[in-house]
Order: structure tokens, then sequence, then C-alpha cells
């Protein structure tokens, strides 16, 4: 071969390297990218479950003792209820004590 058809596969030689290099280099790119990508949804998702999970224990807490506080509101309820019912019957009794000391 002529030295200039040499020096012009060598030229190519050396383009196709650099061409091959530049598309390796993207490919190890994308390729970071693509684990970058697939790091963020894994975190993403684990973040997801914690606070799904969060959510559901503090519901159910509150739930728990939401059901508690009612009951302990119904229970003073009754007590007052009882209490008003016996202070009742035990001042009809009084006045049924009077009448019967006015009546002997």
């Amino acid at each position: 071969m002529h030295r200039k058809s040499m020096e012009v596969v060598q030229s190519l030689n050396e383009s196709s390297s650099h061409c091959n290099e530049q598309r390796d280099s993207q490919q190890q790119q994308q390729q970071q990218q693509e684990q970058e990508q697939q790091q963020q949804q894994d975190n993403d998702l684990e973040a997801a479950r914690k606070a799904a999970f969060f959510f559901k224990s503090n519901s159910e807490e509150f739930r728990s003792n939401s059901i508690a506080t009612l009951r302990a509101k119904a229970h003073q309820h009754s007590v007052r209820i009882r209490m008003t019912a016996n202070n009742n019957d035990s001042s009809n009794s009084d006045a049924n004590n009077e009448e019967n000391v006015f009546v002997d």
C-alpha cells in the first residue's frame, strides 16, 4: 500500500476506536443511570412500605384508644345515671317517710 493509503487506514482505525470508546462510555453511563433509577425505585418502594406500616399501626392504635375512650365515657355516663336514679329513689323514700310521719 501507499503511504497515503496507510495513513487513511490508520486514521479510520483511530476514529473507529474513538467511536467505540464513546459508545462504551455512553453504555456505561446509561447502565449507571439505570442502576441509579432502580436503586431510587427500591428506596421509594421501601419508604412506601414503611409509611404504610406506620400508618396502619398508628391507625390501629388510634382506633384502639378511641374505643377505650368511648367505653370510659359510657361507663361514666352509666354511673351518673345510676347515681341520679339512686338520688331520686332516696328522695322519694324520704318524701314517703315524711308523709308517713304526718299520717301517723
